[in-house]
């Protein structure tokens, strides 16, 4: 005998990721979303969170960061973090996580297959992306979430943005690919696990 639940059938929204995001980040205003241990416990609302997500969306369009590229990030927990994860979205592009205390060796392994354009890192291992790029031909730009003065900043890349520039008639649909994380499951290298937009909003709606 089939056996239902006695609450309301979750209804999943037809859109994509950033659409989902952005519309709930607009509904909780100036309330906290973000505390920043790595940056002195610097907090950030979710007024503002939306607002760098739209800065740094409009700064990947600029560079040419568009549908099907990949941006990896490369770096610990940040505030940047999440911001760079829902402009890529905004971007149509697809982000990849990689490990900031892997060895060159180890990146190689990941970015070979993923390709990224861009890649986000702390300045600790700023050198040995350097050293990957030159092997990964794919990637044009290397950010830092630090202050670090060798490469382009998060901040300064966020901060000189124009909205002008803000990608609005990307097409996307549920079923591109938003996330690209890699897992070595219980034996093996790691291995890329494609998450579409479809996959990432039910989940998210089911936790609501």
């Amino acid at each position: 005998m089939p056996l239902g639940s006695p609450l309301p059938d979750v209804v999943i929204p037809k859109v994509n990721f950033s659409h989902y995001v952005l519309d709930l980040l607009g509904k909780y205003g100036d309330d906290v979303a973000v505390i920043d241990e790595s940056d002195g416990a610097k907090s950030y609302t979710y007024r503002q969170i939306r607002e760098n997500i739209i800065k740094c969306a409009s700064a990947f369009n600029k560079l040419g960061i568009k549908k099907g590229d990949v941006v990896a990030t490369c770096c610990g927990n940040c505030a940047a973090y999440p911001v760079v994860f829902v402009a890529s979205a905004t971007c149509g592009s697809i982000m990849s996580t990689c490990n900031p205390i892997y060895t060159k060796d180890e990146i190689l392994k990941q970015f070979v297959q993923s390709q990224p354009k861009a890649v986000f890192v702390n300045d600790e291992n700023y050198d040995t992306m350097v050293e990957v790029a030159k092997v990964v031909r794919s990637i044009k730009y290397i950010f830092s979430v630090d202050s670090n003065q060798r490469c382009t900043s998060f901040h300064d890349l966020i901060s000189k943005a124009s909205t002008r520039d803000f990608p609005r008639n990307v097409k996307i649909s549920q079923d591109d690919v938003l996330l690209l994380p890699y897992s070595s499951g219980t034996t093996g290298l790691p291995k890329g696990v494609m998450l579409t937009h479809g996959n990432v909003v039910s989940c998210l709606t089911i936790v609501r």
